[in-house]
């Protein structure tokens, strides 16, 4: 059923005269808008200042509202799609196979699943406001309530807050949920998931490497020498300070985007490894982790059991950082052994990271990832963390 494509899907509505006459009207004003920004650009030279002011507004008010019209049509994507692949029913199984088949509609959509799902979540959850006032018409408002425990109390304070200063923004939103959650535990060098990867010794080793460097850009004859230099210490000091969580946070770049690279839907096991490599993010095979089978996997195997994925990478499948799947449609007649395992953002994880990205300071967004981070610990993989006895000796 994941196969089948949007657009066999009968038209739902009653009223299909009603429903043409809507979208004429819908697509007949966007229209109107084609060219428009050369039609400002050439007038805005000779216009008033109330012209200027009153133009800003409505250009404002034409992207607000762009936004929830968008909104409104892929939750009624996703709302097709998932009735064409068989409903709800086992959740983890059946929104796989929803993603599949919106995926299959990316090229005509212009977009990848995890869009049409995280604007579908925000309809669902937010219907009435969405549709019904004014107040909030920034989207980040209600990405960051989704993050909050309770997202329609969330929504309901950015509203009051929002009323009462015009000057409310999205930023100060997420600043409101990070500081409800649970407060950043103090980070203590025990507990697997907490303590450095590297002994003293090797810290001690790349120290030296790192205070050997600094000196050279200082002397060197070409510029170029000097950044690469500088990368090099970036290297080191990211090898230094290593641990569990900084590993998979490398591993989220390659989705995110965060290295000027395109950020890939899905990624083997095998292209994390070579990225991880040529970005200076150096970690050996089996902490990496790779290879592994999707959950529920249903391959049968040379060796005729389900193999886990291992190591970083399976523990982000763990923290539901990261979703696994199996190309099992890749196999070929006469292939043997395990199909490549690939990987890809959880949708839910993403939508955080994409809020988190709009606070102001860098200091703001990793105290926002790392205190996401120690929640999905505690949630998912609470043997990691320092025991009480633990927490009690550091304290």
């Amino acid at each position: 059923m994941s196969s089948a494509k949007l657009a066999i899907v009968p038209d739902p509505s009653p009223l299909p005269v009603r429903v043409e006459d809507g979208f004429s009207q819908i697509f007949g004003a966007i229209d109107k808008l084609e060219n428009l920004e050369s039609v400002a650009a050439e007038l805005a030279p000779d216009a008033t200042d109330k012209q200027l002011i009153d133009g800003r507004v409505y250009a404002t008010q034409l992207g607000k509202t762009a936004w929830k019209i968008v909104v409104i049509f892929d939750a009624e994507i996703w709302k097709r799609t998932e009735r064409l692949v068989g409903g709800r029913g086992a959740k983890d199984v059946d929104e796989k196979g929803i993603m599949k088949a919106v995926d299959k509609q990316a090229h005509e959509l212009g977009c990848g699943a995890s869009t049409i799902y995280a604007n579908a979540r925000i309809f669902k959850t937010f219907k009435t406001t969405l549709t019904t006032q004014n107040t909030l018409e920034d989207k980040g408002f209600y990405q960051a309530a989704l993050a909050a425990k309770d997202p329609r109390a969330a929504i309901e304070h950015f509203t009051k807050q929002r009323s009462e200063n015009p000057f409310y923004r999205p930023a100060d939103a997420w600043r409101y949920v990070n500081a409800t959650k649970k407060p950043c535990a103090p980070r203590v060098q025990r507990g697997p998931a907490l303590q450095k990867i590297h002994d003293k010794a090797v810290r001690e080793e790349l120290d030296a490497k790192i205070a050997l460097v600094r000196e050279w850009p200082m002397s060197t004859v070409d510029p170029l020498l000097a950044t690469v230099y500088r990368r090099a210490i970036e290297m080191f000091e990211w090898q230094r300070d290593r641990d569990i969580e900084k590993d998979c946070a490398a591993i989220m770049k390659i989705f995110a985007g965060d290295e000027g690279t395109e950020a890939p839907d899905r990624a083997s096991d095998d292209y994390i490894s070579v990225w991880l490599h040529s970005h200076g993010f150096v970690m050996s095979e089996d902490e990496i982790g790779q290879g592994g089978c999707a959950p529920r996997c249903t391959i049968k195997h040379d060796e005729d059991k389900h193999i886990e994925p291992s190591g970083r990478l399976g523990l982000m499948v763990r923290l539901k950082m990261l979703t696994v799947e199996t190309r099992e449609e890749s196999r070929g007649p006469t292939q043997r052994g395990v199909i490549t395992s690939v990987y890809g953002g959880q949708n839910h994880y993403m939508e955080m990271l994409d809020g988190v990205s709009i606070l102001k300071t860098l200091a703001e967004r990793n105290a926002a990832i790392h205190v996401d981070w120690l929640e999905r610990l505690e949630r998912y993989a609470p043997e990691l963390l320092p025991k009480k006895d633990d927490k009690a000796k550091a304290a």
